[in-house]
Order: structure tokens, then sequence, then C-alpha cells
């Protein structure tokens, strides 16, 4: 088991929040970057070994890692040795060139305790923290996750703790505490009551992304909510921000480009309609901006309103069988009524011809040609029929 984390109370705080975003099974949108002296050695080893790094993909054991927090400011040193687990993760991919870019997959949230606070997992004998140091990726015991519970939503009182809960230093605190949290709860085909499951956006690619597979034309609701972490120190002035959607308008129709945040919490549900099919994934995003001016976007860090943006691929509709069926009759009937026309046509200009080509009495043309007639205006009546429907029929 491994972990891989973020500097709380460092500058990129918002990097704990953002993979909380998403349900379980979608891979969070962008790769953690790291230079090597984050890693710790002995893992490092491994991730730089491309036969050690495939056998470790693949170990189901070792590819099990918590996602958390951890603390660096020499003001708090009591929480130096800490790692607060928020979530399960699996690598899908690991780069190396200037620096390391971590891939991966979400998994489960890590419940709170019985008092509904987080856990917490020392560090002793793992990372030398009395010294200076910023190791975010290490291997550690299973058995330091043995007391853990995991479920598949986020913990009700989540937010609440980012804000007030001790186990977390005062300085982390401050940064989320009133911060603005978007969510993407479910995506559903409308009409439909189960949610889709993350798949496999590309399953041919030897580098797997997980999100959500659309199917052109077809209309889906996105369920987003939102809360603002409550907790001391944030602004009381009000909400100044929305989240504003940036996909690629031109392939999607939605309900409105803008969701209107209109306090501390709330959840709709917005309608979205992939207008074609893609060749490759794309991230349907909600990103924070301000209310009186359109097109500033917000600071994640300095305004502290975070951004959703959701993997997804569409893909052209498919003909289900009963079109297949009518698109095989349709061509079926027209190269029929030609042939009979052809037949027919030949007969009137040399009579003593049948159908067969050999030669015939008058008798016997003159009460072929219209049974030729007849059957080539049955299979173009076929042919106009089944085209109209196979154009404008709701299959």
């Amino acid at each position: 088991m491994f972990i891989l984390s973020t500097f709380a109370d460092g500058p990129y705080w918002t990097s704990c929040l953002e993979p909380l975003l998403y349900p379980t099974g979608c891979s969070f949108y962008r790769p953690f970057s790291y230079m090597e002296h984050y890693v710790e050695p002995v893992l490092l080893e491994v991730l730089k070994d491309p036969n050690q790094l495939e056998t470790f993909l693949s170990d189901a054991t070792r590819n099990r890692g918590m996602l958390g927090i951890r603390f660096r400011d020499q003001g708090e040193p009591q929480y130096r040795g800490v790692f607060v687990p928020l979530r399960l993760v699996k690598l899908t991919k690991v780069q190396i060139k200037d620096t390391l870019q971590v891939s991966f997959k979400l998994d489960k949230y890590v419940s709170l305790s019985p008092l509904e606070k987080f856990h917490t997992i020392a560090l002793d004998g793992i990372i030398k923290y009395e010294e200076p140091e910023s190791i975010l990726m290490v291997q550690i015991p299973p058995s330091k996750a043995q007391s853990l519970g995991y479920e598949a939503e986020s913990p009700n009182r989540l937010w609440t703790c980012l804000a007030y809960d001790e186990s977390l230093s005062t300085k982390a605190r401050s940064h989320f505490a009133g911060t603005i949290i978007p969510r993407l709860m479910q995506v559903t085909q409308r009409g439909e009551a189960t949610p889709l499951t993350p798949k496999s956006l590309e399953p041919s690619r030897e580098d797997q992304s997980f999100g959500f597979v659309l199917q052109a034309g077809d209309v889906y609701d996105f369920d987003i909510g939102y809360n603002r972490i409550s907790g001391f120190g944030e602004d009381e002035e009000g909400i100044k921000y929305d989240f504003a959607f940036r996909g690629p308008k031109e392939h999607f129709s939605i309900a409105r480009d803008r969701l209107a945040i209109t306090g501390n919490y709330r959840r709709e549900s917005i309608w979205v309609q992939p207008k074609v099919g893609q060749p490759a994934p794309v991230l349907l995003e909600w990103i924070g901006v301000v209310k009186t001016e359109e097109e500033k976007i917000a600071d994640p860090t300095a305004d502290k309103i975070l951004s959703l943006r959701v993997p997804i691929i569409s893909i052209a509709r498919r003909w289900p069988r009963r079109r297949i069926v009518y698109a095989v009759i349709v061509v079926a009937s027209i190269i029929g009524a030609l042939i009979c026309s052809y037949f027919a046509y030949e007969m009137a200009v040399h009579p003593s011809i049948q159908a067969n080509g050999t030669q015939a009495t008058g008798q016997t043309s003159s009460s072929t040609m219209p049974i030729l007639t007849a059957v080539a205006a049955f299979f173009f009546a076929t042919f106009s029929s089944y085209l109209k429907d196979l154009v404008n029929g709701d299959f």
C-alpha cells in the first residue's frame, strides 16, 4: 500500500480537495506532478523501471493507495508526522520525464471515525519528518490502514470537518474554510433511474482513463451539487461567483451554461446532450467565474472556488437492428424495382424477347410484361415506404 498526498498548509492546498469532487470509479482529470525527491527512494526505483512498474500496476495489493493530506509548517510541528487519509486510489499510469506524472483512478472515501472526525496515520519509522523533507508518495505497511472503513459516497460531515476538525493544522483549516466545492453526484440518461457507471473511455489504449460514455443524440442529467465549507474566517459579504459551463459548446447542447451560486449548499440537475461522436475523450467543465463579469475566471486559490472537470467520451449513435433491417429492405427493393423495370422496358421495345432472354411469341411477351410492371410497382412502393421510415422513423 502507498500514500499519495499534498501539503494542506502549502500553496497547492486545492489539490487536497479536488479529488473529492467526483464519483467512485472516475479518473482524476489530471495527473499529480511530483519532483523525484517527493517520492520515497525505494518506491521511486520501482516507478522508474518499466518492468517493475508494469508489475506494480497489475498487482491489486501493491497498487492500492490512499490519497490524503500531509503538513510541513514549522510553526505547528505536532502535525508534521501525521497523514490524514481521505480516499482510496489506484494508479493507472506513471510517466517520468522532468517530473513524475502520476495518473490515478478514484475509489471509495475513507469513513470518518465514530466521533465524526478524520482518521490519522502516524508516519513514525516511515518518513524522517523531524528533519526538513518533502515526501508526498511513500509505501506504508497495510497494517496502518486496518482500522479504517470505506464508503462509496462522501461522508456526511466531511466538509464540516475540513474547517473544524483539529486533526488538521490551523493553517490547513484556514485554507479550506470558505472554499466553494462543486461536486458531481451522478450522471443518468434522461428518463432512466439507474446512474451511469464510469467506464474505460478508450479500452484499446494501454493507459486507461475512466469516465462516462455518452451517446450522441441522447440526453443526460448531470446531478451537480456544491458546498461552501463553513468555518471561521470566510468572507461574510456574500458569494461573488457562479459556475459557468466551459466544455466544447459546439459539440454539446446544455440546459443552461451558468449555474448560479445562491447559498452555502445546493444540488440540481442539468441536462447535457452530445451533438456528435468524438474520436477521443474530452472534459466537460464547470468553472468558477465572477458574477458581475461573465468572462472573468475566478482564481481557485485566492477566490476559494474550485472547478469541476468531468472526463467523458461521446460516441456516434449505432443503428439498431430494426433500422439495419429497414436499410436492407430499401436497398433490395430498389434493386428489384430497377431489374423488373429493365426487363419490362426491353419487352416493350423488343416484343420477341422473354424475361429469360429466349425467343417468345407475342402472346407470351404481352402476358409477362404486366406482371413485371406490377412487381416493379410493388418494389417501388416498398422502397418509398421503408425509405420514409428509415429517414424519419423513431428507432
